[in-house]
């Protein structure tokens, strides 16, 4: 994989949970609602603030790579083993 590669997949992976969790909470508003429904919403919208952190940190992943030059830049392997 590319020095870029893993933290875009991890990016579009965060941006699709996040989709779900509006469209879970559009669909709230277009049917009739029992309580279990408000449960699961209510369990799901709970995790955007971890959603945020882990969101936060891939994109400094990307920003750091990005301000270095192209040949100080090292895949996600690479920094592991040092």
């Amino acid at each position: 994989m590319g020095v870029f590669e893993e933290p875009k997949i991890r990016l579009s992976d965060i941006q699709k949970r996040i989709m779900r969790v509006r469209d879970a909470g559009d669909a709230l508003n277009k049917i009739p609602v029992t309580r279990l429904d408000k449960t699961k919403f209510r369990m799901m919208y709970a995790t955007v603030p971890r959603i945020k952190e882990e969101f936060e940190e891939q994109l400094s992943i990307v920003i750091k790579q990005l301000g270095k030059p192209e040949k100080d830049q090292k895949s996600e392997e690479d920094m592991q083993f040092t």
